[in-house]
């Protein structure tokens, strides 16, 4: 699997999230899978940036198969943890 395609399927893991726990449980994943990996900290914030962009930046991402209201927390929190991420 290349690193964008763990990029695609990291994504979709988040969009499909029922919850704040589960955003984290899938986020932590994804770091234990990168830090294993051999790719460099470079493309490692790389990664933690473009999933950022994907997951919509700053603007908020609202999807009709969950609550907006609900979603819309769920994406915020995965973006803040991932903002910090790409700080770093």
């Amino acid at each position: 699997m290349t690193l964008n395609e763990y990029l695609n399927q990291t994504e979709e893991k988040i969009l499909r999230a029922s919850s704040l726990y589960e955003v984290e449980s899938i986020l932590k994943s994804a770091q234990k899978v990168l830090n294993e990996s051999k790719i460099s900290e470079e493309e490692q914030r790389q990664f933690w940036a473009d999933l950022y962009k994907k997951l919509g930046g700053d603007q908020d991402v609202v999807l009709e198969k969950q609550g907006a209201d609900s979603l819309s927390d769920i994406l915020a929190a995965a973006k803040r943890v991932i903002a910090d991420k790409v700080k770093k």
